[in-house]
């Protein structure tokens, strides 16, 4: 692939900022993992060139995420952690990417207490910005989630919002094997009938009312956890 240069006249920093957008887009818009790897080799460059750790963390992120959707989990969750480590705690966005990246590895590593903890994060964060793509980066990790409890026909139904709602990112869905597996799992379960009705009722679900009914459980599962636990 030749080196694309989205500004000429942009410094190491800004272009290092450029190549990330692009690569972000490539891997959740798009679903190229080939393009997104290469525009994280040149974010990967400005890194190096700048030496800072705000483009450092930008790298991590882009091949944290790479190496969780080709399901290698625990480099995954090694990435997102170094990642954790240079946070300055000054973007929320930051925060959000890691959280997502964290709760990526432990859906795939099955560590489902881990998941809801990160998940929590990445909902709270995205309603309280009203991010419409985080959140629904978060409802997939929900859909993981509620399959992997045994909850079928919720799985089903945040698949479908996912799926299908104008603001969610959908090419890597398309491209995280682990997602794949699991709708095939939830079709043969369900009966046809039952599962394309459920897949109905989930498209017209709310985006950002259904986050919000996510995070409740979430924090009402939790509440009982530490109840049980003292």
């Amino acid at each position: 692939m030749a080196r694309i240069t989205p500004n000429s006249a942009h410094g190491p920093h800004f272009l290092g900022g450029d190549y990330f957008q692009f690569a972000w887009s490539a891997l959740f818009n798009h679903g190229d993992l080939d393009r997104a790897g290469a525009l994280a080799e040149e974010v990967q460059r400005a890194a190096v060139t700048i030496g800072d750790a705000e483009s450092k963390h930008r790298w991590l992120g882009l091949v944290g995420f790479l190496a969780g959707m080709r399901e290698a989990y625990p480099a995954c969750r090694q990435l997102f952690q170094q990642m954790c480590a240079l946070n300055s705690g000054d973007f929320s966005y930051e925060t959000s990417w890691e959280q997502m990246g964290l709760c990526l590895a432990a859906c795939g590593l099955n560590d489902l207490p881990s998941a809801r903890q990160h998940l929590r994060k990445v909902l709270e964060m995205s309603l309280i910005h009203r991010w419409p793509p985080n959140a629904a980066k978060g409802l997939t990790f929900a859909a993981i989630i509620a399959a992997k409890s045994g909850q079928s026909e919720r799985a089903t139904e945040l698949f479908a919002l996912v799926f299908h709602h104008p603001l969610s990112p959908k090419g890597w869905l398309g491209q995280w094997p682990l997602i794949t597996r699991l709708r095939a799992e939830l079709e043969a379960t369900l009966t046809l009938e039952r599962f394309q009705a459920v897949c109905q009722r989930g498209a017209t679900l709310d985006l950002f009312a259904t986050a919000a009914e996510q995070l409740a459980e979430l924090a009402g599962a939790n509440s009982l956890e530490i109840g049980s636990a003292t």
